[in-house]
């Protein structure tokens, strides 16, 4: 794997755990507003699950190399 490949993978990797951080900590914000089943509850949740998916794809193509 290239240079700029792992770089742009960790990199990738690395905003993608700060991404997950923070819409768990908005999911948790939401559920203590009672602000479950709105949009925006909906829309944090598809966006972890989105972030976590990132990880495991980032993981598994620097485990490649």
């Amino acid at each position: 794997m290239s240079e700029y490949l792992k770089h742009f993978y960790t990199e990738l990797l690395d905003q993608s755990i700060k991404s997950h951080k923070y819409y768990q900590k908005s999911i948790r914000e939401l559920e203590e507003d009672n602000l479950i089943g709105y949009d925006v509850y909906d829309i944090a949740v598809k966006s972890n699950r989105l972030a976590l998916e990132r990880i495991e794809w980032c993981l598994s193509k620097l485990k490649e190399e």
